[in-house]
């Protein structure tokens, strides 16, 4: 990636197929105005959506430097109770939904002291 680049979500499809050529060509496709480049399903608890999870993300403040044993405890504790989470985004997915969690101070605080 170059300096200064700002990365872009791309999409893959594949389109034009000519008898005369013997290369298939793929194009990128860029999300247009009215698509996001990551779909967001909700930024409450759905209890629906949660039936439906079947991957967790979780997106730390910068700055945070924990031990990664002791990072994913509080993974593991913030993704058991996600209704509590200050910041909860699903995201659709092809076999289902994408359940992240960004992580706030609030959410650091109330984890360390259930500790």
């Amino acid at each position: 990636m170059l300096a200064g680049s700002v990365p872009l979500p791309w999409v893959w499809a594949v389109f034009l197929i000519l008898p005369s050529a013997s290369i298939l060509t793929v194009y990128p496709i860029l999300p247009g105005p009215h698509q996001e480049a990551e779909p967001s399903m909700a930024d409450t608890f759905d209890p629906y959506r949660e039936a439906l999870v079947v991957e967790t993300a979780t997106i730390w403040p910068e700055g945070t430097e924990l031990d990664p044993r002791e990072r994913y405890q509080l993974e593991a504790v913030l993704h058991a109770h996600p209704q509590e989470a200050a910041q909860l985004e699903y995201v659709r997915m092809h076999t289902g939904f994408c359940r992240k969690i960004i992580v706030t101070d609030e959410d650091l605080a109330r984890v360390t002291a259930a500790k």
